[in-house]
């Protein structure tokens, strides 16, 4: 009878412990998409709040007005284009039949 010794990565969340080949894989990609989306909202808040800081603070110049306005823009189309690609990897794994990806949720990442 083999023992197999387990080696546990300390980086890893504790429900990515343990798992091997295809579980591994799934979990680890829904991990880094839900990691990847949740820098993606950080991001565009901070912008907006910049963008918003920025509009409050112009004292009537056009150019800085424009400015904030357009970066609160790209702010709010960026987090649009990011929930737009969450939409089509889940889609894209219900019509392929890829359990990870079909049953990907936000969720907060943890270590």
């Amino acid at each position: 009878m083999k023992v197999y010794a387990q080696i546990n990565n300390p980086i890893l969340k504790p429900g990515l412990q343990g798992k091997t080949g295809t579980e591994f894989f799934s979990d680890f990609v829904s991990f880094l998409i839900s990691f990847l989306v949740l820098g993606g909202v950080i991001f565009f808040i901070v912008n907006f709040i910049l963008g918003a800081y920025k509009w409050t603070s112009s004292q009537g110049d056009k150019n800085t007005i424009d400015e904030a306005q357009n970066r609160m823009t790209y702010a709010a189309i960026g987090i649009g284009v990011i929930f737009s690609i969450f939409a089509i990897i889940k889609l894209a794994g219900f019509i392929f039949g890829i359990q990870g990806l079909e049953n990907l949720e936000l969720t907060i990442p943890t270590l």
